[in-house]
């Protein structure tokens, strides 16, 4: 029997991870650099500030509208916002968004109109689609600011999160087969606080949140506050006031850079998006001195401290080991099936293993191999995800005899 011993190191990665990460992300903007009008949508690099791309241009771009429910082209009138000094407008400004990188939607929803919405990137053509079968914050008066969402993340575990302003209404959304929008409820203030609450209108109001890699959120306020919010317990931790931003510097809009760093954008002025060092919470502006279009909210996929998570895991060691007298086929598989042949390899017991590309074990079989020449099918999970895996026969005394890749289209 000859066989060859080879190793392949790979790291392991988290289904989270299954869309790349970038150092850009999603902006609602004016139709240019100082306008108000946050109704555009544009992808902006972090690290530069410059557009690397335009989403949805309100006065350009056909915007076209479907029913979250129905999957049908939207037929009836959008959602009116609340009248403001006696005037109905169709439409209200976008401050909250959330980027979904695995479904690649952009969540979002107008600070007057009361319904979650949001945007499917998969296709050339982006589409709007709007939940009509639930509110986002049931019975709530949108004319009062208090009651107005302006804060928005995705935690990289499929769950959205929304924050009123007044932080009375935690609300938790799930949009897949079915949709779930479900309040948490008021967001208490953690007893270390003292005189500095998540509730006050003064401090607290506006900004944005985004989340870690353990899936707790950071809110930043619009006047430069953080607190940590412990979704499980409900309640924010004050972690202070951030420091070196120039005058004038609104912080609307937060998101995690691809080095898992918090980078800060300000709906009021365009002097720039700056890095905030979360153990100092001292702010340093990004890229060159060019002015960035500014920005009533930011999103996109990243997880702060993730990149540091990231390396400090341990590889899962591919062990390949060649046997000229095993073979595998087919090899791509499009299916869960595959056979493994055992051509005058010694009878005995055997076992066969398979590794996802996570080092988990997703198949272990006993095999008996009885005769000069024999087949055997083996039947992954009823779906298995596209990758790379791990296929290892072990026999006597657990030892390897053959290790291959099978890879799964």
């Amino acid at each position: 029997m000859k066989y060859r011993t080879w190793v392949l190191a790979v790291f392991a990665l988290p289904l989270s991870l299954r869309a790349q990460q970038s150092a850009e992300a999603y902006a609602f903007t004016g139709s240019s650099r100082g306008e108000t009008n946050w109704m555009n949508i544009r992808l902006i690099d972090l690290a530069t500030g410059k557009v690397t791309g335009s989403v949805y241009h309100s006065e350009k771009d056909k915007k076209l509208i479907f029913d979250a429910t129905s999957q049908r082209p939207f037929t009836g009138l959008p959602a009116k916002t609340q009248p403001v000094n006696g005037v109905q407008k169709e439409e209200g400004l976008v401050a909250a968004c959330a980027f979904d990188r695995v479904n690649k939607r952009l969540y979002y929803t107008p600070m007057q109109v009361n319904q979650l919405r949001y945007v499917d990137l998969s296709g050339n053509i982006p589409r709007f689609f709007h939940i009509t079968s639930q509110e986002l914050n049931p019975g709530s008066d949108l004319g009062n600011v208090a009651n107005q969402v302006t804060r928005m993340v995705m935690d990289g575990k499929g769950n959205g999160y929304a924050l009123t302003n007044d932080a009375m209404h935690l609300i938790r959304f799930r949009v897949g087969e079915g949709t779930e929008i479900r309040d948490l409820g008021m967001v208490d203030d953690h007893p270390e606080n003292a005189e500095v609450s998540i509730h006050n209108p003064c401090l607290s109001f506006g900004g944005d949140m985004v989340a870690d890699k353990n899936g707790n959120l950071y809110l930043v306020t619009a006047n430069h506050a953080i607190f940590f919010i412990n979704v499980q317990a409900m309640q924010a931790k004050y972690l202070g006031m951030i420091s070196g931003l120039p005058t004038g510097f609104t912080t609307n809009g937060v998101v995690a850079d691809d080095e898992g760093n918090m980078v800060v954008g300000s709906a009021n002025t365009t002097k720039g998006y700056y890095k905030v060092n979360l153990n100092t919470l001292v702010a340093e502006r990004t890229g060159a001195g060019t002015d960035v279009f500014n920005a009533s909210d930011l999103a996109n996929g990243n997880l702060l401290f993730e990149k540091k998570a990231m390396e400090k895991r341990k590889p899962f060691v591919y062990e390949l080991v060649r046997n000229d007298k095993i073979a595998i086929y087919p090899n791509p598989i499009t299916d869960a099936s595959f056979r493994l042949s055992f051509d005058e390899q010694p009878s005995g017991n055997y076992e066969v293993q398979v590794f996802d590309w996570n080092g988990r074990l997703v198949l272990q079989q006993p095999l008996r191999v009885l005769g000069k020449f024999q087949v055997e099918k083996l039947t992954l999970q009823k779906e298995p995800a596209k990758g790379v895996y791990l296929v290892k026969v072990t026999g006597k005394e657990s030892k390897t005899v053959m290790a291959t890749k099978l890879m799964v289209q």
